[in-house]
């Protein structure tokens, strides 16, 4: 062979090489992770990572991690687009003394959560003082979606909305259940920022045992639909600053102090076709009063401390 082909020869060997080292790791548009996975791995269906934290960093903004059976698969923070799902395969997040997932994305950012398992080691025996701090804390992003999930047992928020940033940032829960998240204030808080606003919708979800269900503060735009929200020590919804909270279809029982709360004189809640039952109140007011519309199909029946009277009647048109 002469030096011309031992030349050719050597670059070839060292394209290959470097091509199949980039390939090593490259990102991927679909990663998984397993029970039984290794970070190491470059989290393929046939050789999954251990953690959503060691899938992350081998998937492409926008791409997908799927769990490929159960296992606790480790807290997150998340800065790009992702969809996390679990598939159906009790997959969780077991955390104690932390945040289960932050996001805190760009500022058009979509992130998917689907079909997780939270537990925040705050309920039942498992209690302690070293239990999980917040299920989802959103700091930053476009939009986030939590579907088909379970929370409990954390001790301070099970959704916590919070955007830090100017604009408006979209949530969307559906089918989820948050429980039990008993020692500080809401399964779900909907708080931006003085510049930021939030657009949120629920559907289809329980909101049960927390110190409060629903809590909006300023420049909070949200519905709850078909939802049960029941048994919390506080409020079923709580509104107290210049927001909008419109309830259909949904059952707001067994909370201790009222259904639901405003206070605020921008503060306004509609009810639409929803049971107000069993509460220490059905409608409250704080002594910065705020306004609740209630369209006449509404049902209210046995609230302890009264049925409460809304600002406003209006019919369905």
């Amino acid at each position: 062979m002469n030096r011309y082909k031992i030349i050719s020869a050597f670059l070839c060997i060292t394209a290959l090489a470097f091509v199949g080292s980039s390939q090593a790791f490259a990102q991927a548009t679909r990663t998984w992770v397993s029970g039984v996975g290794d970070d190491a791995n470059p989290c393929s269906r046939t050789a999954p990572c251990k953690t959503w934290a060691g899938a992350i960093s081998k998937t492409v903004a926008g791409g997908e991690i799927d769990a490929l059976d159960p296992g606790g698969f480790g807290t997150l923070t998340i800065t790009h687009s992702v969809t996390l799902d679990g598939g159906g395969q009790l997959a969780s997040i077991l955390v104690a003394g932390t945040n289960a997932i932050t996001v805190a994305a760009g500022a058009t950012d979509v992130v998917i959560i689907r079909g997780l398992r939270f537990d925040g080691l705050n309920s039942g025996q498992d209690a302690g003082s070293n239990s999980g701090l917040v299920r989802v804390k959103f700091e930053s992003g476009g939009a986030l979606y939590v579907e088909d999930c379970t929370i409990f047992g954390f001790l301070q928020f099970g959704i916590s909305f919070v955007p830090n940033q100017s604009g408006a940032s979209q949530l969307f829960v559906s089918g989820t259940n948050i429980e039990s998240n008993t020692a500080a204030n809401a399964g779900i808080n909907l708080q931006p920022a003085s510049t930021g606003a939030i657009r949120a919708t629920i559907v289809k979800s329980r909101i049960e045992g927390n110190i409060s269900g629903v809590v909006a503060t300023h420049n909070v735009e949200a519905t709850v639909g078909d939802s049960v929200i029941s048994g919390n020590s506080a409020y079923g919804i709580s509104v107290t600053g210049d927001s909008l909270v419109i309830v259909q279809n949904s059952v707001l029982s067994n909370n201790a102090l009222a259904g639901v709360f405003v206070d605020s004189k921008d503060a306004s809640v509609a009810l639409e076709n929803d049971t107000i039952v069993n509460n220490g109140l059905g409608l409250s007011y704080g002594s910065s009063k705020g306004s609740i519309t209630s369209f006449k199909n509404n049902a209210f029946m046995h609230n302890t401390g009264g049925d409460g009277t809304p600002t406003a009647t209006a019919s369905l048109k």
